[in-house]
Order: structure tokens, then C-alpha cells, then sequence
């Protein structure tokens, strides 16, 4: 069975607790790395073996462009095609539109339960195992029924 590397990029405890039970609803074999600090999970990257991490959750709050620094610095150390960059948000994501569309990352909403965190994620990494991923960056992971306009539900 195939599983699934994770790293949350979070400095709040409660929002790794938080995706540690998402982690436990996923149908699959999960496991996450929870950082604090953009910089520690740069570093880690050089050591994550043998293989990059499916995605990357970064959570991007106030102030955005802080959010954009760090995105620009994930983007260039993790190999594009193999690890998705998902911002993590309560923000409207009109905001924060114009980067993610210009990295292609994805962006997922805070305060929405775990189920359906699990849920998009679940179906993120069930569709980019098949060859015709149609999902577009920039869509929020949790709007729409199918994959079809870019959005995951």
C-alpha cells in the first residue's frame, strides 16, 4: 500500500493537533512532519528520503506578504509535479490569489472541520496518483463536486 508524506508548516500547537487528526481520517497511510518555521522545513527537505513529500501545507496568515516570502522560498527547493503547495488559510483567498496562481499552489480553508480537510486531501492525493490530474492551482480544495473546474471537494 502506497502512503503519503506531509509537512505542516504551522507556529500555532493547536493547528498541528488539528491536522494530526486529519491525518487519522485520511483511507490512507499518512504520516506528517509538523514545523514551526518555514526555515526548519527547508532545511528538512535536503533530508527527506527518498522522495519529497506529496504536499506541503503551509499556513499563510497575516501578514501576506510574509505568507508570499515563504512560498517563494518553498517553491524553489521542492520539485515541482511531486510535491503539492497547499496554503492553509482563514483568509479569503482572493487575497492571496495572485501567488498562488503564479507558484501554482493549491489553497485549502481554515476552520472547516476535519473530516472535510480529510476529505479534499484524500481526494488531492487520489487524483494526482492517476495520470489525468485535472485539478488547477489556485482552487480552493474544498469547493465544488468534481475535479472537472479545478476544485476538489
Amino acid at each position: 500500500m502506497k502512503s503519503y508524506e506531509f509537512l505542516l508548516i504551522d507556529d500555532d500547537p493547536d493547528e498541528h493537533l488539528i491536522f494530526s487528526m486529519v491525518i487519522s481520517e485520511l483511507p490512507v497511510l499518512a504520516h506528517c512532519q509538523y514545523y514551526f518555521r518555514v526555515q526548519d522545513a527547508i532545511d528538512s527537505l535536503g533530508m527527506i528520503t527518498p522522495r519529497s513529500p506529496d504536499a506541503i501545507l503551509l499556513t499563510c496568515g497575516a501578514p501576506v506578504t510574509r505568507a508570499e516570502s515563504s512560498v517563494v522560498s518553498l517553491h524553489q527547493v521542492i520539485q515541482p509535479g511531486a510535491t503539492k503547495l497547499i496554503c492553509y488559510s482563514a483568509f479569503d483567498r482572493t487575497a492571496l490569489m495572485p501567488w498562488i496562481n503564479q507558484y501554482g499552489c493549491y489553497y485549502l480553508q481554515k476552520s472547516v472541520s476535519v473530516q472535510e480537510i480529510a476529505s479534499a486531501l484524500a481526494l488531492l492525493l487520489s487524483e494526482a496518483d492517476q495520470t489525468a490530474f485535472t485539478a488547477e492551482p489556485g482552487k480552493n480544495l474544498l469547493e465544488g463536486p468534481s475535479l472537472d473546474s479545478g476544485a476538489i471537494a
